[in-house]
């Protein structure tokens, strides 16, 4: 595993993709694919449910001139971010463990159970990052404008929002994956994590591909 790692180290997403073509072929860009692609299923129903689950009840417990409904910083209403963070945390619990799946198949390790919660925390960080711009920036549109009237308003917003989510809370994101791949090593500082990734900017490798995902 550490001649992979160092084999694909300091390169950009586009020669990281012909060297695994080169090595293992197409069928290497599915690798770790198994875990992801049944476990969006369960947490992203989750972190919907449970987004919707906490709003409404904010919007049926709560009085009409209560803090929490009133529109602040751009029109955004508090109980919107608080509902998000419950989402979150909600999503994170189900996700942690398989995004650990998914990482140890894609850097060839096995997963070990007592493991699965291993970068827990940058797992909620990330997904709180990531979430709370997302629904915040749909609410707004939602309430202030008809934009979200249209197939094509629908797409620009939330296309524009999860971009620039993505983007902003990338480092999150390879910080978790390397947490939970263990990678340099289990454990590690963020200072070495750091000298792993060749500095600050190796916090967002990888960015472009996660972000037009995302």
């Amino acid at each position: 595993l550490d001649g992979e790692m160092v084999g694909f180290n300091n390169q950009t997403a586009f020669q990281v993709a012909s060297k695994i073509v080169k090595t293992e072929g197409y069928i290497g860009f599915y690798r770790g694919c198994i875990p992801p692609l049944w476990g969006s299923i369960i947490y992203r129903g989750v972190m919907i449910s449970s987004y919707e689950y906490a709003i409404t009840w904010f919007e049926n417990h709560t009085d009409d001139d209560s803090a929490l409904k009133k529109p602040l910083f751009l029109g955004l209403r508090p109980l919107v971010p608080i509902s998000t963070l419950f989402a979150a945390a909600m999503r994170g619990i189900i996700e942690s463990p398989i995004e650990y799946a998914k990482i140890m198949g894609q850097t060839g390790q096995k997963w070990v159970m007592r493991d699965i919660y291993r970068g827990f925390h940058f797992q909620i960080f990330r997904t709180s990052a990531l979430l709370v711009p997302i629904f915040s920036t749909i609410d707004i549109f939602r309430r202030n404008t008809e934009v979200l009237n249209s197939l094509p308003g629908n797409f620009l917003v939330q296309a524009a929002a999860s971009g620039t989510a993505y983007l902003l809370c990338w480092p999150l994101e390879t910080l978790k994956n390397l947490t939970q791949s263990g990678t340099p090593h289990p454990g590690a500082s963020l200072a070495q994590k750091l000298a792993f990734l060749g500095g600050p900017k190796g916090l967002f490798r990888g960015v472009g591909p996660g972000t037009l995902c995302g």
